[in-house]
């Protein structure tokens, strides 16, 4: 991921999903793809239910962490936090760390900006118990 085109953040998110439907399918998921615009980029079958999944990244080491954003673009081009209502999941990739947090809804909302610490090998980062947390999908 470090050509020149993959620099641009529509590029960049691209090649994510397509990292995230790779790592899905190959735990055994059924990955499904909208045709429309919504507020998630899958739809993941576990086997007991359907989840809606937003897929987001970061590769920009600042103040100790990395910053995710989950949030959307509202009206008025204001940001508006994801909700229950939008999404069941985010999943966010630190690229440098190839490291996957797989959080419910749930463990983060209504914050707008959530800091992952996956360099520090001993973090007790709130967020480090959803690190690689597959399993809560199946």
């Amino acid at each position: 991921m470090n050509s020149q085109r993959t620099k641009t953040p529509r590029r960049r998110g691209e090649l994510i999903e397509l990292l995230f439907a790779q790592k899905a399918t190959s735990l055994g998921f059924q990955v499904c793809k909208p045709v429309c615009d919504e507020s998630y980029d899958f739809i993941l079958d576990g086997g007991r239910r359907l989840w809606r999944v937003q897929v987001k990244s970061s590769d920009r080491l600042r103040k100790g962490g990395y910053l995710i954003g989950a949030c959307h673009f509202a009206t008025h081009n204001t940001k508006q936090p994801y909700t229950a209502a939008e999404i069941d999941i985010l999943a966010a990739y630190i690229v440098p760390e190839r490291a996957w947090y797989i959080l419910p809804i749930e463990a983060f909302a209504p914050q707008q900006w959530l800091s992952f610490y996956p360099q520090n090998k001993h973090s007790q980062g709130r967020f480090e118990p959803y690190r690689e947390a597959w399993s809560l999908m199946q």
